[in-house]
């Protein structure tokens, strides 16, 4: 990103350099920010703003290649936040929180615009002419995802010192730590993505290099005021929302919605653990109780073994085919008994791209019926094969499943890698397959029905 000049570069450079807003901590704006709704709430977030800016507009742009709708994901963020202030302001640093919201916002749009355009890399190409630039881009998707499934206190050292461009010495003061405590966590942090990245065919170095390249950059000033406008209207006068950028607003609510989804399945996650450990403890006193008392003599139950069932809602016709970017496949389930356990998965489909299969694993992802993932297994590409599709069964670690449950798979493609995964016809559509990747909302899928199944073993 270039850096801004000019009279309303010199403006908000005289606020980040302004003792009273540049030398606070995010957390001290974001309390400024929520306390009042005067000019010094827009200067707080302009801070916030320009602080961070570069870095969110510059996943968008490599998650998006698009401008215009890199710069609405970019600003959709920013409402985000605002929105969201109350909760971020706990953090000492807001970089590791935006960048993950950047990473998903803008994986969203992508989506949202492959819809759009009826474009689902259906027909792609063996040789592609931009194939380096491609595969580049590529390699960059592959970092950005593996950095938001990094633990929060490495993800934030990470963007901090790589994709902001601070020093060792800088984020500790941002991070409230000592520069010890930094360096420990871009250390453990950079070995993790190390690892990771390696297993995906990649070099972590260069894409880290590359990942920096806009590190230091300024945003205009221009779009940090707007942002910041935009974000004080959309907290506290949202009956001005249509004044805004209507894909920015858009994108901002499904982020909202999804917050709040992943927030209410906490909540009922932990009062069921609360029941429970309740119930255990009950349980474990009565059963004390009965082993006090002498055993009934009773005929020992004759052995009964229960044989794998196939579950699906596809009608083995398959009517076309799709690789969806930026969302996964998934159909949901519901559970013979209340003891099952999905034992494989089956998927009618066909690698395309170049004859080698890449050196990255897919995942088969299994959900709750909120869409929150209980477990995931990774497959190599070399699973399924070019040409024609064709069923291909995948052996899982035998897993307990919930009475109604999700069960998808995400290939992570582009033009030059992925999958096809087939459907039947729209006729025969069940409504129970969706797009979408575990923790966010599912979008029906309005085509048919997704080629995938479950194998599942039922109770004794």
């Amino acid at each position: 990103m270039a850096r801004s000049t000019g009279p309303a570069a010199g403006t908000l450079a005289t606020l980040l350099a302004d003792g009273a807003l540049g030398s606070l901590g995010d957390r001290e704006l974001l309390d400024r920010f929520a306390a009042t709704r005067d000019g010094a709430a827009e200067d707080a977030f302009a801070v916030l703003v320009a602080r961070h800016g570069p870095m969110v507009l510059g996943v968008c742009r490599r998650v998006l290649r698009d401008e215009h709708e890199a710069q609405d994901a970019a600003q959709a963020v920013f409402l985000v936040l605002a929105r969201r202030a109350g909760a971020v302001r706990r953090r000492d640093s807001a970089a590791g929180w935006l960048y993950r919201v950047a990473r998903r916002t803008a994986t969203r749009a992508r989506l949202a615009a492959v819809r759009r355009r009826e474009v689902a890399w259906a027909a792609v190409p063996e040789a592609v002419a931009e194939a380096d630039a491609l595969e580049h881009a590529e390699a960059r998707d592959g970092l950005y995802r593996e950095l938001d499934r990094l633990p929060g206190r490495y993800r934030a050292a990470i963007v901090l010192c790589h994709l902001e461009g601070l020093t060792c010495e800088e984020a500790a003061r941002r991070l409230r730590c000592a520069k010890r405590t930094v360096e420990t966590r871009l250390h453990r942090g950079r070995a993790r993505l190390r690892e990771r990245l390696l297993r995906r065919g990649m070099a972590p170095s260069a894409l880290l290099a590359a990942a920096s390249a806009d590190a230091g950059a300024v945003a205009p000033a221009s779009w940090c005021r707007a942002a910041s406008r935009a974000s004080l209207a959309f907290v506290h006068a949202p009956s001005t929302a249509a004044t805004l950028a209507p894909a920015a607003v858009h994108l901002a609510q499904g982020a909202l919605k999804t917050m709040s989804i992943r927030r209410s399945a906490t909540t009922l996650a932990t009062l069921f653990l609360t029941g429970s450990l309740s119930l255990g403890t009950l349980w474990a006193r009565n059963g004390a109780q009965e082993a006090s008392k002498p055993p009934a003599s009773k005929p020992a139950p004759a052995a009964k073994k229960s044989e794998p069932a196939e579950l699906s809602h596809d009608d083995g016709k398959p009517a076309g085919r799709r690789s969806i970017a930026g969302g996964g496949h998934a159909v949901k389930f519901d559970a013979p008994d209340d003891s099952s356990t999905l034992v494989k998965v089956k998927v009618h489909g066909a690698r395309y791209g170049a004859p080698r299969p890449p050196r990255e694993d897919f995942v088969v992802y299994l959900c709750d019926e909120k869409f929150q993932k209980l477990a995931e297994f990774p497959f190599r590409y070399e699973k399924f094969e070019r040409g024609e599709p064709k069923w291909v069964t995948l052996d899982l670690k035998p897993t307990k499943l919930p009475k109604t449950f999700y069960l998808g798979v995400d290939f992570d493609p582009t033009q030059t890698k992925g999958v096809y995964v087939s459907h039947d016809a729209k006729g025969s559509g069940s409504g129970r397959s969706v797009v979408g990747l575990p923790g966010e909302e599912p979008q029906p899928f309005d085509k048919g029905d997704w080629l995938i199944r479950a194998v599942v073993k039922p109770g004794d």
